[in-house]
């Protein structure tokens, strides 16, 4: 218990709960405040002490305006714990009240709470605890409560939205203000309320079911929506059949705002977004496009999996972000099957997991959580990322059928409701029979993941699981239970590991690949090889190439065993026939040693001419025959592979394609080059990127504040950090350049 003995391990009591808030907001945009009313309908149940806790941040409560009922409360407020704390002076057991509390707070400008984004649109962003420096309330996401909305004081020619659909607007004539009244919300968490205040145009569409879509944005981007408008009405439409449950609004609008700390926010009925992550035309990106999709894809899921369904509190965030990201792949494909999106899908997730995990500081996906203050450190690549492959591997194993009937029982049986993991574990249980909770719980609630070896053991094949850390070979005693699917010749095993070791009736001789398809979240070593990596499909070799690059970087063999299969590629054929999937491993990880050998001239010079001697004149030829200029009859491959050779000849510094990006930049040619062109700027260059943090474009400015941070030069190094970082670039876009001045060895 804390010091006012209202909380337990930072939690409020579950004996008082809110049923409704009836809340008005007056904004003042001149001096950046404003003043609230919130009424809050509560109950108690079996309650014995004469106070109780609300969470309330940076307000001040106008004095003498606190009720509960009709009466006057005394009240205490604890500022380091963000708590309100209203005296009743009599028990309250099973009962229900009415607390008005008046107050006022400061608009912000950190991009949390209700915030300035622009001069044209004020924000809100209460992910995950912010919604208390909005309005006093039961911050807690198993807080779950019906909302009413009213804004008042907002200048005529301003559009607002809420989570739901306007009720009423009353106009003030001498003030030249409208009052807006707004529908109440579905039974709700408090960090999925949102508001948002400015000069927004839309565009609009009807799903298939009548639900009205509009996509919102400043004026620039009134010819950039028709992408995402078609991707979330059938997304929406796909979700709703997918799940059987009917999403339960008229209207979702998606928003993007100027200045958003998060990529996006899955607020009930109003989705904020990244302008980068919703914006595009005919002439943007194939892979800025897939992001957008997938973005979109992303939140609608969290309509169902967060804002119906609600995880019981921040330690099974994983419910909400591992589902949602796995889903925004599968919709994406499902929308765009000739994407093959799920081939990127091991690249941005499932080799971004294994990296994450393979640390000592990893963490488990379920992981206990107490102070709001740490909430932000569980927003990360293991709760989504890994999430997302553990997600994968269950729709996988349990098949299509069974996996969707199993999310139809769990969102039937707890909407409305908070959930725990055991809650989807019996759904699951309930649908196959299966103990999905013992198969699950190995993954969910240990750190890491596990190496399996492949060795021969009296002429037969003997698997052995560790746990692999990037560290090296360890001594940790961890076991998963390890659904090992087997390519044996031309036949697909699967295996049940759930011990140290397995001895197999396969033959060491046999033509053996482990996980050929990744969807087990492990990396395979193979201390024998039986197979002929030119036979095998492009994506059995790029897993085999990216586990044994992995291994070796970390001691489990050796960098000559790498690059003895390394030579027996058919380099020639794989770059002839754009093998994409392949060569983006091979060259991603070819990068990162040339990288890690910064500290080694010498030897990173003799690497570089082993590279150049394998490959150079399979990247020039491509170039050659690709050129730098998009073409009609472009594949999805050769979309993907052109900046992959461009990029990689600029890490080998190849003068004549460092020269060509720098003149097509000259030339405002801003496609595939503003990476070289961040590695290679003079001043001239610099001044350009600078002056284009202004473009209308939110990619070309995602790419530009990237690109800063890889100045080389000093003088330019040391204006980026003192005078561009925060004096030019919006607040969402620091941390990005900070990465890049991180990771750049000049900086």
């Amino acid at each position: 218990m804390s010091e006012n003995n209202l909380l337990v391990k930072g939690r409020l009591s579950n004996q008082v709960y809110p049923i409704s808030y009836n809340l008005s907001i007056k904004p003042n945009f001149k001096d950046n405040t404003f003043e609230g009313k919130v009424i809050i309908t509560i109950e108690f149940k079996n309650y014995e002490l004469t106070k109780f806790g609300i969470h309330m941040k940076d307000l001040i409560i106008y004095d003498g305006i606190i009720k509960f009922d009709d009466r006057l409360v005394d009240i205490e407020i604890y500022t380091h714990e963000e708590l309100l704390v209203i005296h009743t002076f009599e028990s309250l057991k099973n009962t229900q009240h009415v607390l008005t509390i008046y107050y006022s707070g400061k608009i912000r400008q950190d991009l949390m709470g209700f915030y300035r984004a622009s001069s044209e649109i004020y924000s809100t962003q209460f992910e995950p605890a912010d919604a208390r420096s909005v309005f006093p309330c039961f911050d807690e996401p198993n807080f779950k409560a019906e909302f009413n909305l009213i804004l008042e004081n907002i200048p005529s020619d301003m559009t607002v939205l809420s989570n739901a659909d306007i009720l009423s607007v009353q106009t003030e004539t001498e003030t030249k203000t409208k009052t807006h009244k707004f529908m109440t919300t579905p039974i709700m968490s408090t960090y999925l309320v949102a508001f948002v205040i400015g000069n927004i145009k839309y565009r609009e569409i009807m799903s298939r079911y009548r639900k009205r879509i509009r996509i919102y944005g400043t004026q620039q981007y009134i010819g950039k929506m028709d992408f995402a408008l078609d991707v979330a009405s059938r997304a929406l439409t796909w979700y709703e059949n997918f799940f059987s449950y009917q999403y339960p609004m008229d209207k979702l609008d998606l928003i993007g705002i100027p200045n958003f700390g998060a990529g996006a926010m899955e607020n009930f009925g109003l989705i904020t977004f990244r302008e980068s992550g919703l914006f595009c035309d005919q002439g943007t990106e194939l892979n800025k496009k897939q992001e957008i999709c997938q973005v979109i894809c992303h939140e609608i899921d969290h309509q169902w999996f967060g804002n119906i369904v609600t995880m019981d509190w921040w330690k099974y965030l994983w419910l909400n972000e591992s589902m949602a990201t796995y889903f925004q792949w599968h919709v994406t494909n499902v929308l765009f099957p000739d994407w093959n999106i799920f081939d990127k899908f091991i690249d941005d997730e499932f080799k971004h997991a294994l990296s994450l995990d393979s640390l000592e500081t990893s963490h488990p996906i379920e992981v206990d959580v107490d102070s709001v203050k740490d909430l932000n450190q569980i927003f990360d690549g293991i709760s989504y990322s890994k999430g997302s492959c553990l997600i994968r591997f269950l729709f996988n194993y349990l098949k299509e059928d069974n996996f969707r009937n199993g999310m139809v029982d769990y969102i039937r049986t707890y909407a409305y409701q908070n959930t725990t993991s055991e809650h989807l574990w019996k759904a699951f249980n309930r649908v196959t029979g299966k103990n999905i909770s013992e198969l699950m719980n190995s993954w969910i609630k240990q750190t890491g993941y596990p190496v399996v070896e492949i060795s021969s053991k009296n002429n037969l094949i003997l698997f052995t699981q560790n746990k692999f850390l990037k560290s090296g070979p360890n001594t940790y005693n961890t076991l998963w239970l390890i659904p090992l699917n087997v390519y044996v010749d031309t036949f697909d095993y699967n295996l049940e590991m759930n011990s140290k070791t397995l001895l197999s009736e396969f033959r060491s001789n046999n033509f053996i690949v482990v996980n050929p398809d990744r969807i087990g979240f492990y990396r395979v070593n193979y201390d024998i090889i039986t197979f002929d990596i030119n036979v095998m499909s492009s994506k059995i070799q790029k897993n085999i190439f990216d586990d044994m690059f992995a291994l070796a970087l970390s001691g489990y063999c050796s960098l000559t065993k790498v690059f003895k299969l390394f030579r027996e590629l058919d380099f020639k054929k794989e770059f002839y026939n754009y093998n994409y999937n392949l060569l983006n491993t091979i060259l991603t990880n070819l990068t990162l040693i040339y990288k890690l050998l910064d500290v080694n001239p010498e030897l990173q010079s003799s690497f570089k001419l082993f590279i150049e001697k394998n490959i150079l004149s399979h990247l020039l030829r491509t170039m050659i025959v690709l050129g730098w200029n998009v073409r009609v009859n472009d594949t999805n491959d050769i979309l993907n592979f052109r900046p992959l050779v461009i990029n990689f000849l600029g890490l080998l510094e190849n003068t004549n394609t460092i020269n060509t990006a720098l003149e097509r930049f000259n030339e405002n040619k801003f496609k595939y080059n503003l990476q070289i062109v961040g590695d290679n700027a003079s001043e001239l260059e610099y001044k350009k990127m600078k002056q284009l943090l202004n473009s209308n474009d939110p990619h070309i400015r995602d790419e530009i504040v990237k690109a800063l941070g890889n100045v080389k030069n000093k003088i330019l190094i040391d204006d980026v950090i003192n005078n561009t970082l925060f004096d030019k670039l919006e607040k969402q876009d620091i941390w990005i350049t900070m990465k890049s001045l991180y990771m750049n060895k000049y900086a």
